[in-house]
């Protein structure tokens, strides 16, 4: 579980650079004057991906504190109840 959260940040933070290094290139390339836009969508991108990996880290933290975890066998259990019901 951890392993898919820090891969996902991972990638949000290249496509948040990639975003800001191609498209900023492309817009400076055709129209200058709109070369600010995707520096500032890339920001908020990496904004995102802060706020994410914030998040991951405060859940990985606290996973001890879960109420409820799931049985390895959950279709035995129910066998069992509904035998002994």
């Amino acid at each position: 579980e951890a392993g898919i959260y820090i891969l996902l940040a991972l990638l949000l933070i290249i496509a948040a650079i990639l975003m800001a290094v191609l498209c900023a290139q492309y817009w400076a390339e055709i129209n200058p004057e709109w070369q600010t836009l995707p520096a500032l969508a890339s920001g908020a991108l990496i904004g995102c991906a802060i706020v994410y990996i914030v998040d991951t880290f405060l859940i990985m933290c606290h996973r001890r504190y879960r109420t409820w975890t799931p049985s390895r066998n959950i279709l035995a259990d129910y066998e069992l109840k509904n035998v002994y019901s």
